[in-house]
């Protein structure tokens, strides 16, 4: 009989246990929301992450389950040797259900272990490129993936235009099932007494982040305020010294060393809007932690199922520049004024992404699956 009812393989949501203030992803917070919010629902749960530095105390039903440092799988030693220290944490996790979040070659391992063990699998995907763009895993990381993927028995995406994604890419997938992220409502420390004073962005210097046109940005609005803040690693063609570079000739715009969680979110409620200049996302926790503490967001490409446009909670500008920039002056121009809105984002925050209810659509997928 299976030690726990669910596993959770996300190596690096171990910044999220570690004492202090995390500068974890928000992929790997997701997952240790899930894990957390099962364990309140008494499930078992074994959360597979990397040697913590100094641990948080954890509840009765949540264990970590600590797998060996990461192998960079560039050889096929190294590949090996990656796979067994995935087979072995899962092991040790011993699980009825296995969730594996992101695309990696792990789910295919993490496929393999739950057939042999017949045991179930679940994926849990984090963004649109999941589906769109998984081969820059190169050839043998992206079959095993796409192994996993089609020995998974549910997949779960963040959206419905995740679940078209999904079917367009493998029409053969069991189950594909949209549950909405984890927001933590903020406590009464959550609502900045500031007036906003910025925009804000927050996100990896990647290509596909595109964080010049947040510059471009600051640049045809001089009378607004810019801050951005780069979230390590900045692992592209776009580095921190290039954008501080180019920030130099733009008095109004400052680029932030990046932050813990907590100042973060200090940002954050303090924020005109956040702004996402991305070409490609899932649903971006600043989103949803910006609409908890009653900021909008100001989005140039991306709009998980059109929520930003149908709910008015900030601007969506289907890609155009023109309407971009308007959004950025209206949005600049009423600042001050914006109770309505804030009303609004708190409410959808609260009816759609709450622990409550994110937890219950997950409790029942689990169950589902298990049976």
């Amino acid at each position: 009989m299976p030690a726990r009812d669910v596993a959770i393989y996300s190596p690096r949501s171990v910044h999220w246990y570690e004492r202090g203030d995390s500068r974890g992803g928000g992929a790997e917070r997701q997952m240790m929301l899930l894990a957390r919010a099962l364990a309140a629902r008494s499930t078992r749960v074994a959360h597979v992450v990397l040697q913590p530095r100094d641990p948080v105390p954890l509840p009765p039903e949540l264990d970590l389950v600590i797998r060996a440092p990461e192998s960079d799988g560039g050889s096929l030693v190294g590949g090996l040797r990656e796979a067994m220290r995935v087979w072995r944490a899962l092991a040790a996790a011993d699980a009825r259900v296995t969730i594996v979040r992101m695309a990696t070659p792990a789910l295919g391992v993490a496929g393999a272990w739950c057939r042999l063990r017949r045991r179930r699998l679940v994926f849990s995907s984090a963004n649109d490129s999941d589906f769109t763009e998984a081969a820059s895993l190169g050839l043998p990381k992206r079959l095993l993936y796409r192994l996993g993927l089609r020995l998974a028995n549910a997949v779960v995406v963040q959206s419905g235009d995740q679940v078209r994604l999904a079917r367009e890419a493998l029409p053969r997938l069991r189950e594909v099932v949209a549950i909405p992220s984890f927001c933590e409502l903020p406590g009464e420390d959550g609502a900045s007494a500031a007036e906003p004073d910025a925009f804000l962005w927050i996100g990896r210097l990647t290509a596909v982040k595109d964080p010049q046109r947040f510059l471009d940005l600051a640049a045809a609005l001089p009378d607004a305020r810019f801050v951005l803040v780069p979230v390590p690693p900045s692992a592209a063609p776009v580095d921190s010294s290039e954008v501080r570079e180019a920030a130099r000739d733009l008095p109004n715009l400052t680029v932030s060393d990046p932050l813990p969680h907590r100042e973060l979110m200090r940002l954050v409620a303090r924020a005109a809007a956040i702004v996402n200049t991305s070409s490609v996302e899932g649903m971006p926790n600043v989103f949803l932690e910006a609409w908890a503490r009653g900021v909008p967001v100001l989005t140039l490409r991306c709009d998980p199922d059109g929520v930003v446009a149908a709910r008015g909670l900030g601007v969506a500008a289907d890609g155009s520049w023109e309407r971009f920039l308007a959004g950025a002056r209206e949005l600049w121009d009423t600042r001050q004024d914006r109770a309505e809105l804030s009303r609004r984002t708190r409410a959808y925050v609260e009816e759609v992404h709450s622990i409550e209810a994110v937890a219950a659509r997950w409790a029942e997928v689990l169950e589902r699956v298990a049976r």
